[in-house]
């Protein structure tokens, strides 16, 4: 027996490559990453005709070859994603392989398509999947909507070891009991929709009403030269970019901050950047989307914001600015949850779990729905969810 999991490129980057890159050391030796899509330098010579064949003919060959007998497919909620796993669901119910779908990101018109017209040809591709894998609860809801009657685990993504020994409790400590200027870090793809241009609003209107604190922008993307445009017109003080970030560069500037600040509007599934933030200790601002809002407790692990609107954003900068104590109490408390529900090899045994449990499952027999947020505490085990 053995496990088959696509996934895209690992170069190329991304949400999905980036969690198996963090728990591919805890996975077992007949687990086996088959990469699909495109692949790093591949130029559009090749067209998504082709790719998809290609992929088709390699899930067949790896199902077959090494009798591998669970496939776990990841894609996101868009269109060609779903095309090419629907894909390699029927090639692994054609060789008798139980199949597991872990959904990634999550996109809204997608969603309501397949409210409507797609939902017949969404039903018919994934619906004889042996279990669902989701990052929020209500993308469950979604599917219970939708018709599916298999389990749905609500699940989390994972942060990368090093990360979560960057620091301890005493700098956490010594950082948020330090005087002068409030370091705020955004870290992410640079898009509209991640908030960045409400980002560098709430700062400009914080310094307006006399705070002292700056802001280092960390990431590329389509929208950087709006934001830099944003911030020359504005006359915005005390903002760097700092383009794309890895390594130790990306360590520095993390360990270095004070608050993690992305007010993302973005149908994230899970935003690894916010779990990143909440390893390192930094006190999070953030929004109620995806994944967030199964876990992130409002005063606990961070600051919600209930939109991204900058006067709002900014009178929460302002009471982190004014209060060490809270920074610590919200740092202190992100990193401890981390520790215990982000950790790879964590990550990877709740995995196996859920394909364990397709293993064992009877024919005709559904198993329970897990959430993997069931309990902060030491010893955690999944919580069963039954009503469908």
């Amino acid at each position: 027996m053995g496990i088959l999991i696509t996934l895209p490129d690992l170069r190329r980057g991304g949400g999905v490559a980036h969690f198996y890159e963090r728990i591919g050391p805890y996975l077992p030796d007949d687990a086996r990453l088959l990469v699909v899509g495109k692949r790093l330098g591949e130029d559009g010579a090749l067209s998504a005709g082709m790719r998809l064949a290609r992929d088709g003919a390699a899930v067949w060959r790896a199902l077959g070859g090494a009798e591998r007998d669970v496939l776990v497919v990841n894609p996101s909620l868009d269109p060609r994603s779903l095309v090419r796993d629907g894909l390699a669901l029927q090639a692994a119910r054609a060789r008798g392989s139980r199949t597991i779908v872990f959904v990634r990101g999550w996109q809204s018109d997608t969603e309501r398509a397949v409210d409507g017209r797609l939902g017949t040809a969404f039903a018919s591709s994934y619906f004889r999947a042996d279990a669902f894998i989701v990052l929020a609860s209500r993308f469950r809801a979604a599917l219970r909507r939708w018709g599916y009657r298999g389990p749905v685990h609500t699940a989390t993504t994972a942060v990368a070891d090093d990360a979560l020994n960057a620091v301890d409790e005493a700098a956490i400590r010594a950082r948020c009991r330090r005087g002068g200027t409030l370091k705020v870090l955004f870290l992410s793809r640079v898009r509209a929709d991640k908030g960045v241009l409400e980002a560098l609003e709430a700062v400009r209107l914080a310094q307006v009403g006399g705070l002292d604190l700056r802001l280092d922008v960390a990431g590329d993307g389509p929208d950087l030269p709006a934001a830099t445009r944003w911030v020359n017109e504005k006359g915005i003080a005390h903002v760097t970019f700092h383009g794309d970030v890895r390594g130790e560069a990306k360590r520095r500037l993390m360990a270095g901050s004070d608050v993690y600040l992305f007010p993302t509007t973005h149908g994230e599934g899970m935003p690894a950047t916010v779990l990143e933030a909440m390893a390192y200790g930094m006190s999070v601002i953030t929004c109620s989307v995806g994944g967030v809002e199964d876990f992130f407790v409002d005063g606990e692990h961070g600051l919600l914001a209930p939109d991204a609107e900058p006067s709002m954003l900014a009178r929460q900068l302002a009471t982190l600015a004014e209060d060490r104590a809270l920074r610590e109490r919200l740092g202190l408390g992100a990193r401890s949850f981390a520790q215990h529900q982000f950790a790879p090899r964590r990550v990877a045994e709740r995995l196996l779990t859920v394909v364990d449990q397709v293993r064992a499952a009877p024919d005709g027999v559904v198993p329970p729905d897990t959430d993997w947020f069931a309990d902060a505490g030491e010893g955690t085990s999944l919580r069963v969810e039954v009503d469908r």
